[in-house]
């Protein structure tokens, strides 16, 4: 039997989901699937009015499995495309308020995740963003480059995607990364709070809104789509990515700079 990497509850007319996948819900193929499944179900299930999404674990999630990269060609690294694609419209197209609760690290594809969303609320300190594959030699896949300008600005994205830094809860919010810092021990009950809120408002009249503002960003998503592979086929099986992947499993930097053109 597969393992359910979404478990959810509903509550109050609020759908709670947990992201589930040990240690860190690193994306694979399966957990994509189910991201694509999940949001599926959730769109359909009558009574829940909003969806909240966080994490089992200290992590809101890790990204990309890279054990699992490592191991993939270009021809895999294609189909992963589509996979993200598939599964990330899916999340963004749910026509309920969804709302990213962010426990802990949010990194690489959980911070794509929360970009999805509707909604990012953080932790004060244990919630952080942070684009890693930059350093590693990974492109930027999903729709990021049009998802993160779209939110932050061209500016303020490009700073966070040249350099890789981490932000943290309250820089992201100065920005406009994160709606709302909460203390860690309030974050998840200050999110149902909200939650209860919006699952009082009309429905259909956020059904409909959020179909008309989410129509010309997913069109910009999918004209990237094109891009996406073309940075694929940039960037895998070279040595700079099997750097990346060699300084990640061996904790320390990697050297760019000293490979060969």
């Amino acid at each position: 039997m597969v393992e359910r990497y979404f478990p959810y509850t509903v509550e109050d007319n609020i759908a709670v989901v947990k992201m589930s996948r040990a240690p860190v819900n690193g994306l694979d193929f399966e957990f994509l699937k189910q991201l694509g499944e999940i949001s599926d179900e959730l769109g359909a299930v009558d009574q829940a009015r909003v969806v909240l999404i966080t994490s089992n674990f200290k992590v809101f999630g890790a990204g990309l499995d890279l054990k699992m990269a490592s191991k993939m060609d270009k021809e895999k690294w294609h189909n992963y495309v589509l996979a993200l694609h598939h599964s990330f419209n899916k999340l963004e197209n749910i026509l309920k308020p969804v709302i990213a609760v962010i426990n802990g690290a949010a990194l690489a594809g959980g911070f794509l995740i929360s970009l999805s969303c509707d909604f990012r609320f953080m932790g004060e300190k244990k919630g952080y963003f942070g684009l890693p594959e930059v350093s590693l030699g990974i492109p930027y896949l999903a729709g990021i480059t049009k998802r993160l300008p779209a939110l932050i600005g061209r500016a303020n994205a490009i700073e966070l995607m040249f350099t890789g830094r981490d932000i943290r809860a309250h820089e992201a919010k100065e920005i406009g990364l994160v709606n709302c810092v909460f203390k860690d021990e309030e974050l998840f009950e200050k999110s149902m709070e909200f939650a209860r809120m919006l699952a009082g408002k009309g429905r259909y009249t956020i059904a409909a809104a959020k179909r008309c503002l989410n129509e010309g960003l997913y069109r910009d998503v999918q004209s990237n789509l094109a891009l996406e592979h073309e940075a694929v086929d940039l960037t895998a099986e070279t040595d700079e990515i099997r750097e990346g992947y060699a300084s990640f499993f061996e904790h320390r930097a990697p050297e760019f700079t000293k490979l060969k053109k």
